[in-house]
């Protein structure tokens, strides 16, 4: 994607713009609003057939349905908890979570720039952040869960939109990274491309 487009340098800062795009044609919450700039609009409109951008972007809101519901099963009766995000990008699930589940704390975990960029264009909107939600800038293909979390134990991470970009080998690692800052009996939620990760499994 051009640089030009206004998506951000890096494969992983322009997806996350389309992903913000998608999830806006259907999610017409202020949040979501807030969090989609006008060119990601413009370019998901571009870069999609007008029946592919409607089958892509009810599968964006219905995977973010379902992350929501997951993670709300889970911590809606515990008296407190965490949950983290891995690569929150410009989700507005964080923000309508924490607002809905005030005895929870959540964590959302991402790239300077796109943690800095998101936290500007809340503002830019007016959007009330709820005092029980706070940002990590971090990479975690560099730095690991647990030194980003300065070894807290914790609810429930999700990693939404992140597997189906590395092998099967990756996967595992990130898992593992993942389950290793769970508390007993925390739940790990992720999505993987079901074909990328039988094409990358060893064959041992």
């Amino acid at each position: 994607m051009p640089n030009e487009m206004g998506l951000g340098v890096t494969p992983g800062q322009q997806a996350a713009e389309i992903v913000a795009g998608l999830r806006a044609k259907l999610n017409m919450t202020a949040e979501a609003q807030a969090l989609v700039i006008a060119a990601g609009g413009q370019v998901v409109e571009k870069i999609f057939e007008p029946k592919v951008l409607v089958v892509a972007s009810k599968f964006v809101a219905a995977r973010g349905v379902i992350f929501s519901e997951l993670i709300e099963r889970e911590v809606s009766t515990k008296p407190t908890g965490t949950v983290v995000e891995m690569a929150a990008g410009y989700s507005p699930r964080g923000i309508q979570m924490a607002r809905k589940l005030p005895h929870i704390h959540f964590v959302e975990i991402d790239l300077p720039g796109v943690v800095d960029e998101k936290l500007s264009r809340l503002q830019a909107a007016n959007i009330t952040i709820p005092p029980n939600i706070e940002w990590q800038r971090a990479d975690l293909g560099v730095t690991t869960l647990a030194q980003v979390l300065d070894q807290r134990q914790v609810t429930v991470t999700t990693a939404e939109g992140l597997m189906p970009y590395f092998t099967f080998t990756d996967i595992e690692r990130i898992a593992h990274y993942a389950c290793e800052s769970l508390a007993s009996g925390g739940l790990f939620v992720c999505d993987v491309g079901w074909g990328q990760s039988l094409r990358d499994q060893p064959d041992d």
